[in-house]
């Protein structure tokens, strides 16, 4: 299986995420956050923390992090291509500033939004949804 491409949109950063990054039971549990909804974080992150996860397309997970009400970060997890060209065709209507390299399958597009505090642990929480994703059955 190809490295996931973690792109943070915000900064230009980005890097390759082997699946052996993230524990299976890691992958179990976040799995069952991947259908649309809010879901709360457990204590494994600090609390008052949850996701927003919608599917825009039917190889596209939507997330957005949420401390108490304000969103802090978004991203979009694509586990093909389709689901890739779609979410950055969504970024170019939105506006976003697109990529500068070279964006492979799978892949997580972050933007951290303003109100993002510097919790040093939402880019690993961003690696294990979309790798969780890359791997759920359901659609």
């Amino acid at each position: 299986m190809l490295d996931l491409c973690h792109y943070t949109l915000t900064t230009g950063d980005i890097r390759r995420s082997p699946r052996s990054e993230v524990r299976d039971d890691i992958i179990a549990l976040v799995a069952s956050w991947c259908t649309p909804g809010d879901h709360p974080l457990p204590d494994v992150w600090p609390g008052r923390y949850w996701l927003r996860m919608s599917h825009p397309d039917p190889d596209t997970l939507a997330v957005t992090l949420h401390l108490d009400e304000v969103p802090i970060a978004v991203w979009s997890c694509c586990r093909s291509q389709a689901g890739l060209d779609a979410a950055m065709e969504r970024l170019r209507r939105a506006g976003m500033a697109m990529p500068g390299a070279d964006v492979w399958n799978p892949a997580c597009l972050v933007e951290v939004l303003p109100t993002y505090q510097g919790e040093d642990w939402v880019g690993d929480l961003e690696r294990c949804v979309a790798w969780a994703w890359v791997e759920a059955k359901h659609a």
